[in-house]
């Protein structure tokens, strides 16, 4: 059931995204699905792994959490012994 206020004033139909079969801001790249409906896109444990393997501050992570590491182990003698 339509809305009154459509039967009056309808809304204009905005075709601006549907008639362009192109996308972006250059429009260089055709219009096209990304999978098909079998193909799932969410990321798994895997995929972000693999992404946060491949960032540039991963090594500064691996040596930040190797640090903290050995100061807790180092700490936790220290107050052992006394």
């Amino acid at each position: 059931m339509p809305q009154i206020n459509e039967e009056f004033a309808p809304r204009p139909q905005y075709a601006a995204m549907m008639s362009n079969p192109y996308i972006g801001v250059h429009q260089n790249s055709p219009l096209a699905p990304n999978s098909d409906i079998e193909q799932n896109q969410r990321k798994g444990i895997t995929e972000w792994m693999l992404e946060i393997r491949q960032s540039k501050y991963f090594p500064f992570l691996i040596v930040g959490i190797v640090s903290l590491l050995i100061f807790i182990l180092l700490r936790g003698r220290k107050k052992g012994g006394v």
